[in-house]
């Protein structure tokens, strides 16, 4: 924790064994594997304490932010004056130095004793009044907005990590007394710390080199005691927007990153025998892992420099200098674009190299699964009434000519009826399971997000499923709900449906269903037993409902899927206020489970769920 982040001018300041006296240092673990935005080294965050309530009773923390009023006096994190010098006309007068010396002891006297006993009352101050060690203290009224998705409960006092990235809760735990920190400098390979201490390198054990190969240069470690605080970070809600793929922000933010990144490496080799570099170097070496063109190079380098007649290209004589070409963009847009080409290269690893590139491809996606979902529930209907038909046929004893023929020809057109769902079922799996990894790459999500949550948008998120990072509904799906078919669209189900409007105040009500099942239901509409299991009672009503929502809007509900469709049930207020509820209780998981110190593998059910249990 650095005191304050203007003093910081050398990357050696920000090594965790560099640390002046009043710097302390903390440890984070994120929870997340994957989260959408990441900060790079040496970006600043705040640890904020926000507290719900009147500001008579918020807690008080190390580093000041709000406090009670009658505990303002000796507060920490209050900006003391500085004592200077009482009367500087004293010195005005006869030219008597042994009695300009003995004002000025004097009153280096005052000051010292003045620090001993604001320092005694500090001490005093802490002793008496419980204070959180880290962070500043920020109050919220009962209708202030809270920085996270849910809402805090009033005497709720909850950390955070706060930056212009993300916020993430944070939650403190006690380190294990056996920890300890080891540093290794970015030169070290090949070695095995042994011993070390706080102030000095360790000594080091040396791999032995393969045959014919000289051994490495000796590199030392620093081992230091594991930090004091440590806290576990919840899941992080983005405030800063990842560029869409081939989007215009995107392209208008590369141009100006790589111009500045090109003029950094001419910089550098400034002075040297090899000043120029080529755009083979710059193409094949400095950006290597990218799909940017000789052409789209050459335009950058036109801007910053100038080629001579061997096509080697050098700084020109108007370059602007590196702090102008590093103004045009901010570190939060190069985080979100490391972010962007993480997720671009996991999406081709696992085989998706172009269905991602656009803004509007998401929707494409789901039209084109929707399709192949109507199409494949159309081929099993038709396979079924096949099969109806050929059993007519095989339970008749004597059949003549051209029945027997019917016949085989309905065995025939069976198998392959039978091959050809199988078939599109194996291609709308394929097609599902890219629909959901470009749902949750950090374009969709953080927009989605910030859309929903920090502009204000009508729209819902999912919160639960596809996008939960922790699996288990401990976290927020951030993933925009498709738009709810209008009241016509019901129009188009099959006959003998109910239509979802009809269904207000009918028996069907989710509520009466019992654990058994739902889980039956969510199996037959092709969920895993697995996840099955991680869904308590009112996440399997919320999954049931939107999967009838969703088969009603593509006019294949029949039978249970129309009767437990709620498409048209709430009105807007009330999804409203329902979505709120269910921020609430999974933000109540998610700081059951972070704050947790042992791991419970036994499965922690409602009171309606504990009676079904017993009444299996």
């Amino acid at each position: 924790v650095k005191t304050s982040a203007e003093n910081i001018t050398k990357e050696s300041q920000l090594l965790p064994t560099h640390l002046e006296p009043e710097e302390t240092l903390i440890a984070l673990e994120y929870s997340e594997e994957r989260p959408p935005l990441i900060q790079n080294r040496g970006m600043v965050s705040n640890i904020v304490n926000y507290f719900r309530g009147d500001l008579h009773s918020c807690p008080i923390s190390a580093r000041g932010g709000d406090r009670p009023p009658q505990k303002a006096t000796f507060g920490v994190g209050k900006v003391e004056e500085e004592e200077g010098i009482a009367d500087p006309d004293a010195f005005l007068g006869p030219e008597d130095h042994d009695e300009i010396r003995r004002r000025v002891a004097a009153q280096q006297e005052r000051k010292r004793e003045a620090e001993e006993r604001r320092a005694k009352e500090r001490a005093e101050f802490l002793r008496d009044n419980e204070v959180i060690p880290e962070g500043v203290t920020k109050c919220l009224g009962r209708s202030d907005p809270g920085p996270f998705v849910a809402e805090l409960e009033p005497g709720e006092t909850q950390p955070a990590l706060v930056n212009n990235l993300f916020v993430a809760p944070l939650f403190q735990h006690e380190p294990s007394p056996n920890d300890f920190l080891l540093t290794v400098p970015k030169q070290g390979s090949g070695l095995v710390a042994t011993e070390g201490s706080f102030d000095e390198f360790a000594n080091t054990t040396q791999v032995p080199p393969p045959e014919g190969k000289r051994p490495p240069e000796p590199v030392r470690v620093v081992v230091q005691p594991f930090p004091k605080t440590l806290y576990t970070v919840g899941q992080t809600e983005p405030k800063q927007r990842v560029m869409y793929p081939n989007s215009k922000e995107l392209r208008d933010f590369q141009s100006s990153f790589i111009a500045f990144q090109i003029a950094k490496e001419m910089e550098r080799t400034r002075g040297d025998d090899e000043e120029e570099i080529e755009i083979n170097f710059i193409k094949d070496i400095m950006f290597k892992n990218t799909n940017l063109t000789a052409q789209q190079l050459k335009a950058r380098l036109k801007e910053i420099g100038e080629m001579n007649h061997d096509n080697r290209w050098s700084l020109s004589a108007d370059y602007e200098g590196l702090d102008s070409l590093g103004s045009k963009f901010t570190p939060e847009e190069v985080c979100a674009h490391e972010s962007h080409q993480a997720a671009v290269r996991r999406l081709q690893d696992v085989g998706i190299f172009e269905l991602h590139q656009g803004k509007d491809v998401l929707q494409n996606v789901r039209v084109t699964v929707k399709f192949m979902s109507t199409n494949v529930a159309a081929m099993e209907r038709r396979l079924k009434e096949l099969k109806r038909r050929k059993e007519r046929f095989s339970g008749s004893i004597a059949l003549d000519e051209r029945a027997k023929k019917l016949y085989a020809l309905y065995i025939k057109t069976c198998d392959y009826m039978e091959a050809e769902v199988a078939k599109a079922k194996r291609e709308l799996k394929v097609a599902r399971f890219i629909q959901e990894e470009i749902s949750i790459a950090p374009w969709n999500t953080t927009n989605d997000m910030i859309d929903v949550h920090r502009e204000g948008s009508k729209n819902l998120l999912t919160l639960t499923g596809i996008g939960d990072p922790s699996g288990r509904s401990e976290g927020f799906a951030f993933i925009r709900e498709l738009e709810r078919p209008k009241r016509e669209a019901s129009a188009n189900a099959p006959d003998g449906a109910d239509k979802p409007e009809k269904l207000t105040g009918t028996g069907k009500d989710l509520r009466a269903l019992t654990m058994w099942k739902m889980e039956a239901m969510l199996r037959s509409y092709g969920m895993a037993q697995e996840d099955i299991d991680n869904l308590k009672r009112w996440d399997r009503v919320y999954m049931i409902r939107e999967f009838s929502n969703r088969v009603a809007a593509d006019g294949l509900a029949s039978g249970e899927q129309a009767q437990f469709a709620r498409s048209d049930k709430l009105k807007a207020s009330e999804r409203r206020e329902v979505y709120n509820e269910r921020l609430q209780e999974i933000w109540r998981r998610q700081r059951d489970a972070l704050t947790a110190t042992t791991i419970d593998e036994d499965k922690e059910l409602l009171p309606e769920e504990e009676d079904v249990e017993e009444n299996r």
